[in-house]
């Protein structure tokens, strides 16, 4: 049983272009193989792409896809405060958000703000504005963005 498992890692990628079409442009691939980040979200939302691709070629592009990734660390380590924290990365001169990094409990669900200001490029000051509910982590992005 060990040896299906070795072998399976041993296959070589499908090589797809920008709208995940394949060597054979009819035909097109998604998820784990083809993608270089190995997560379930952004297997699905290859996915999307080429099922809006595939009726109306070259239409949306992997490459145009903001993807938001969390390291989970233990709970136990993470649920000290203190250690918690937001950095968020703009543009020089600019309030142009970047991307971010948030090591904190519930960091995978404190990115997906981040990801949304940068999909829909909200600058920082806007941000900044967004009301949190207090006390909560969260707060901790509207505070890292009045910084």
């Amino acid at each position: 049983m060990l040896e299906k498992f070795r072998r399976f890692e041993l296959i070589t990628p499908i090589w797809v272009d920008d709208f995940l079409r394949t060597s054979n442009r009819r035909i097109y691939a998604v998820g784990d193989v083809c993608l270089e980040h190995k997560f379930t979200h952004t297997a699905e939302a290859s996915a999307r792409i080429a099922v809006r691709n595939a009726p109306f070629p070259g239409r949306q592009r992997l490459s145009a896809l903001t993807i938001p990734w969390c390291a989970y660390t233990d709970r136990a380590i993470a649920d000290n405060e203190e250690a918690s924290f937001v950095k968020i990365y703009v543009h020089e001169r600019s309030d142009r958000i970047l991307g971010a990094t948030i090591v904190a409990r519930h960091a995978g669900d404190m990115i997906n703000e981040i990801t949304l200001a940068l999909v829909a490029r909200v600058g920082l000051r806007t941000l900044a504005r967004v009301i949190h509910d207090y006390p909560t982590q969260a707060d901790a992005i509207k505070q890292a963005a009045d910084a």
